[in-house]
């Protein structure tokens, strides 16, 4: 079987769409499907880590993935955004259509929606079946960050969305909320399938005591003081990325006693530094792989993860990073409103603490308590590493795509 998997974000990007969409392709291949990719030049979210392409649409052939053109823009706004994405999308279509392969399932990564929407067309003039990976839904989730407000915009994507739902062969998404949304939505479909962003649990591994020191040494870290960690984007989404920046920069009394280490990019990256400069001690990593951020992450002692409230929770609003820490062995600090699917398998692992989501005040005492406080914090990562290895290993998460394309393939 001839797949072709449409992806906005792929190797050798390190945010959490290429690393759903890496999973998703090593499952398939692992299963004897020949898959092929095409992805937009390496852009994301760090525009100038990477090299310039050496040609217009090239081909790395140990990943099978093809790489095409798009307009970067190098300063960020709602407008060259868009254009961003649809210069990939018209482009991408028009490469798929007029290539001479045939497929017998496209699987597209969303969002953005409208590199879904360039590989349904696609699909639909090819006559191939096709099966849409759904991570977080648009436009509702635009509209809850208050990112659209155009009546227009919103209106126009929630077309494009019940276009694709409700003529795709199969669907895929991150939660069991997502797949109540959809139900939800009055979709009726017998091949929506769950595969949540876990971990790797042979990526992100605990150090023991003797290499949590080593790691330490290696990343400059100071040994006498507790470690915290936030990584993931700094960019304007689910993260409260600036509310974070606020409750540690309120901590400057007690910076001798902790140090924070970010590893990560994003447009807010410099604001959140420039919170905090010279009121805690800190460690900026930058964006690093997978298998760096695991190892400074299990020699760190918690993990921060700053969610944003939403009115309305689509259900797949669940920080990959809170699986990747608690398989690390370290607890994590959570900040989220009570009713989200996050909250309820965070009470379920009991590893961390969790205060209110938008309170500065809860997140900054929570923190306080926790540095000057006697926790078991090692015993806290131990039920977290257990919960990962027997419910979210992303490589057993992923096999659901499978399940789904076995499914659409009997019909």
């Amino acid at each position: 079987m001839k797949i072709l998997f449409y992806s906005h974000f792929f190797k050798p990007e390190t945010g959490a769409g290429s690393v759903r969409a890496q999973y998703l392709v090593n499952v398939m291949r692992n299963s004897g499907y020949q898959v092929d990719v095409i992805s937009p030049h390496p852009n994301y979210p760090q525009k100038a880590k990477y090299a310039k392409p050496p040609k217009l649409i090239y081909h790395v052939s140990d990943l099978n993935v093809t790489y095409l053109p798009i307009y970067i823009p190098f300063r960020d706004s709602l407008v060259k955004r868009f254009l961003s994405y649809m210069s990939y999308t018209t482009f991408s279509f028009f490469y798929v259509l007029f290539t001479f392969k045939k497929y017998d399932i496209v699987v597209a990564s969303s969002p953005p929606i409208f590199t879904s929407f360039a590989a349904y067309l696609a699909s639909w003039f090819k006559r191939t079946k096709f099966i849409w990976d759904i991570r977080d839904f648009w436009p509702e989730i635009g509209v809850e960050l208050g990112i659209l407000k155009d009546p227009f915009m919103i209106k126009s994507l929630a077309k494009l969305e019940s276009i694709m739902l409700n003529n795709s062969d199969g669907i895929l998404v991150t939660s069991e909320g997502s797949k109540k949304h959809l139900l939800g939505k009055g979709l009726n479909h017998s091949n929506i399938g769950v595969a949540y962003n876990g971990a790797d649990s042979e990526v992100f591994k605990p150090a023991c005591f003797e290499r949590k020191l080593e790691i330490r040494q290696k990343y400059d870290l100071d040994n006498s003081k507790l470690i915290l960690t936030y990584f993931g984007s700094f960019n304007s989404g689910m993260n409260d990325i600036l509310l974070l920046a606020d409750a540690l920069s309120s901590l400057e009394s007690i910076k001798d006693k902790f140090q924070v280490v970010l590893i990560g990019d994003g447009y807010n990256k410099t604001e959140f530094i420039n919170k905090i400069r010279n009121k805690v001690d800190f460690v900026d990593m930058g964006s690093q792989g997978n298998k760096i951020t695991a190892e400074i992450v299990s020699g760190c002692d918690l993990s921060l993860i700053p969610r944003k409230s939403l009115n309305n929770d689509t259900g797949g609003n669940i920080p990959v990073k809170c699986f990747e820490s608690w398989a690390c062995g370290i607890p994590v600090l959570l900040a989220s409103d009570s009713q989200t699917e996050i909250a309820s398998i965070f009470s379920e692992c009991q590893a961390g603490f969790k205060v209110n989501s938008n309170s500065v005040e809860e997140l900054k005492n929570k923190i306080r308590e926790i540095i000057l406080g006697e926790f078991d914090l090692k015993k806290m990562g131990e039920l977290g590493r257990n919960f990962v290895e027997n419910k979210y290993d992303r490589n057993i998460q992923a096999k659901s795509l499978i399940n789904v394309i076995q499914k659409i393939n009997t019909k």
